[in-house]
């Protein structure tokens, strides 16, 4: 039976949701500014780049997500991952696909993806980001406004309502049983798993059916796994929370450039032009201007 997802709307934007392309570097060689050059080198110290291996265990690599709270696992971009560091040089695109250091990451992820204070979503540039535990406060109030932008939405697809409604009900669900309640292909479950989780509405984990005897990928409603998480002590409001997503961004990525921060997040314009504007005021950020960028460094520049 054809899914009622490709009956809908050309502008819907789930049917033609794929993550951004996440932006290469601009800079090719050094930088003008000498200040910026001293950043970008401890930049790659930073990210487990100074041509020896500086993860060598999985409890390495635990440390290295907490110390730095955003960092995708795989995916080369401004921001660190895991693979880079255990030979201590950035992996060319065949290396990420297959070598050692993937082999030896595959090993480590499940230890890494069961820390009490680490969690994987889709966070940054939309990919699966391992997030610290000390930013999901600042989560909370957007996943709760993105889940009620979602409820109410009559752009969006019915299925969109529907789904949400299904994890009212269900609370946890597997994402092919969830796809088969809402008359959907595989590929497009996953599209609109995928879509709600690059909107902080749901997050999806793999666990163990004793039932089936085999790992399945199941979703639940975003804003529920925060009112369960640790360290959610801490109120934040929807206002400052994408200024310290900013800032914890920064800290992490040592630079970032205004390109990157286009397809960072999932904020609007408004959004990240406030974030950055409050962020300036902190003395935490120094602006530079080089190849035609605006290029933002974190202060002080972490080692």
């Amino acid at each position: 039976m054809a899914s009622r997802t490709k009956k809908a709307s050309e502008k819907n934007p789930i049917e033609s949701w794929a993550p951004p392309e996440i932006p290469r570097p601009p800079l090719e060689g050094k930088a003008s500014d000498p200040r910026l050059s001293a950043a970008l080198a401890a930049r790659e110290r930073w990210h487990g780049r100074s041509g020896r291996p500086a993860l060598k265990s999985s409890t390495q690599a635990v440390a290295f997500v907490r110390e730095r709270r955003l960092v995708l696992p795989t995916l080369p971009s401004v921001l660190p991952n895991l693979l880079d560091p255990i030979v201590g040089r950035a992996l060319t695109p065949e290396e990420r696909k297959e070598s050692q250091a993937v082999k030896t990451l595959q090993s480590w992820m499940p230890e890494i993806r069961s820390t009490p204070d680490i969690t994987e979503i889709r966070l940054c540039f939309q990919r699966p980001t391992l997030v610290q535990a000390d930013l999901w406060a600042c989560l909370k109030p957007i996943a709760q406004a993105r889940e009620e932008e979602a409820r109410t939405n009559r752009k969006l697809p019915p299925e969109v309502r529907e789904a949400l409604e299904i994890l009212d009900r269900r609370k946890t669900i597997p994402i092919d049983r969830l796809g088969e309640m809402l008359d959907l292909s595989d590929s497009d479950a996953e599209r609109l798993v995928g879509y709600l989780e690059s909107q902080l509405v749901v997050i999806s984990r793999t666990e163990y059916d004793e039932d089936e005897e085999k790992d399945v990928r199941v979703v639940e409603s975003f804003p529920r796994w925060l009112e369960r998480a640790p360290r959610m002590e801490r109120v934040v409001p929807l206002e400052r929370s994408w200024t310290i997503l900013f800032l914890a961004a920064l800290r992490s990525a040592v630079t970032l450039w205004s390109a990157d921060l286009a397809v960072l997040f999932p904020w609007t314009d408004e959004e990240r032009e406030r974030a950055i504007q409050e962020s300036m005021n902190t003395g935490m950020v120094i602006p530079y201007e080089e190849e035609g960028q605006v290029v933002y460094v974190a202060s002080p520049v972490p080692r």
